[in-house]
């Protein structure tokens, strides 16, 4: 899509990170690319927190980028203009990353609450088809490694077997793209213990932190 001479700016799934005073060490927010509608996050840790640890706040099912500035703000008592600016490092890679116009686009937390005000750039968000199942389970959908990557991991498919044991405490993960073959847990907390597990062979790493092999990936519950 082109508006005038310039391309669209697309919002497109997974991750940034967001540079916030005090949170900037480990959190991120991004594009979830199973959700059609609701499809933003953001994962928030405090820097004092144990990056291994589940998110101590993790905003979903929020439909734009000003409303998960304000939710953001919310949660970690930084100004609404501080998060929108943490927000926009990414949205400038993106710039980046898509041949956009460096800076042309913005993001403004006020009355109007829009995004990409500018008349020569549009920006949309990334949609997919519905996946989700209504049976009232959760799910582990990989967002890709911890650290941001993408490219070569399971990006978008479901955890459908994990075994904290195999390869000598290293783990061993299989994962699919239909959720019907997936994984399922009754809850939030039966879905972050087997996230979190570590193997009895090998509970902690070289370094004496808990060896938690799953937490290579990002992951995001559905």
């Amino acid at each position: 899509m082109t508006t005038g001479s310039q391309r669209s700016l697309i919002i497109t799934p997974g991750r940034h990170a967001l540079p916030l005073a005090g949170w900037d060490d480990y959190s991120v927010w991004g594009m979830d690319p199973m959700e059609p509608t609701y499809g933003l996050f953001a994962q928030l840790w405090r820097n004092t927190d144990d990056a291994e640890a589940a998110p101590r706040h993790w905003i979903m099912e929020v439909q734009d980028l000003p409303v998960l500035a304000r939710r953001i703000a919310a949660a970690t008592g930084c100004t609404e203009d501080d998060a929108a600016g943490a927000i926009l490092v990414g949205v400038r890679q993106l710039e980046a990353d898509q041949g956009v116009r460096p800076g042309i686009a913005h993001l403004t937390v006020g009355a109007d609450h829009a995004i990409g005000v500018h008349p020569d750039v549009v920006i949309r968000r990334f949609t997919a088809e519905p996946t989700a199942l209504p049976d009232g389970c959760v799910r582990l959908l990989c967002l890709g490694t911890a650290d941001g990557r993408t490219e070569g991991t399971p990006f978008g498919c479901y955890l459908a077997q994990y075994d904290p044991e195999a390869n000598d405490g290293r783990g061993s993960a299989s994962w699919t793209p239909d959720p019907a073959k997936a994984l399922a847990f009754e809850s939030v907390e039966a879905a972050m213990m087997c996230y979190r597990a570590q193997p009895k062979a090998h509970p902690t790493r070289p370094d004496g932190k808990p060896n938690r092999p799953l937490t290579i990936f990002a992951i995001t519950l559905h």
